[in-house]
């Protein structure tokens, strides 16, 4: 997403967009609905850009109810990582749940039953990644260098862990998979953890109305950091 579209909008409208995403966590079906008088009162590139979120988010938002989230203590762990707090070298197992529930449910959004995900792969990977001292105390900074690790090592894929028969297209929509994921975990944990399967498809949804920007974010680390940190912010 166009850092301008929400950094030139007046506060009275910049203010409702975050209330608004806020309440969209929460909903039980999210719908164009959602937007109801402040989507009127939006630029229209910003309720474009809503628009998609909210198509791509109910492309995801059934599947991630049919299976049982991470736990809250799963997440916490991984979250403890993204902070600096913790090494990622004891906590492969819940590294692996998290990372491997966040991908499945984020590449639904456009599915294809030709990529398949390595929860091996992805836990190597991330623990490779932010192994200290390459850790830091910037969590949008330890996301985006975890997402570069992921992509090159191709957690998912045709063949997973190598890019075989991979092509542009596939490559594209596994990285805003692995945006929409880091995105998610950078995100204030919900109160009620079942409400993580909703922000997870705010979040994928999100990726996929930024689709350009995240495309091109992933040539550049810093510009993924700060990508991550600014869409992570709005939820």
């Amino acid at each position: 997403m166009d850092p301008r579209i929400i950094k030139d909008m007046p506060t009275a409208l910049a203010l409702p967009l975050r209330d608004l995403l806020q309440g969209m966590r929460t909903a039980a079906n999210l719908s164009e609905e959602l937007l109801g008088p402040a989507g009127r009162l939006m630029p229209p590139p910003l309720r474009d850009v809503l628009k998609d979120t909210l198509e791509a988010a109910e492309r995801v938002g059934k599947r991630t109810m049919e299976r049982t989230p991470p736990s809250a203590e799963d997440m916490a762990a991984v979250g403890t990582i993204l902070s600096g707090e913790t090494p990622p070298s004891p906590l492969e197992r819940e590294v692996a749940n998290v990372l491997g529930y966040g991908l499945e449910h984020a590449l639904a959004a456009t599915p294809d039953d030709h990529l398949m995900i390595s929860e091996l792969v992805t836990s190597l990977s991330f623990a490779s990644a932010l192994a200290r001292p390459k850790l830091t105390a910037d969590p949008a900074r330890n996301a985006a260098t975890a997402a570069l690790a992921l992509s090159e090592a191709h957690a998912a894929g045709t063949v997973p862990g190598t890019g075989f028969a991979l092509g542009e297209d596939a490559e594209q929509r596994i990285n805003r998979a692995i945006f929409a994921v880091m995105m998610w975990l950078l995100t204030d944990r919900p109160e009620h953890p079942e409400d993580e399967a909703r922000l997870l498809a705010l979040s994928t949804g999100l990726a996929q109305a930024s689709a350009k920007d995240v495309e091109a974010a992933f040539h550049d680390p810093e510009t993924l950091t700060s990508q991550l940190a600014q869409l992570a912010a709005m939820i």
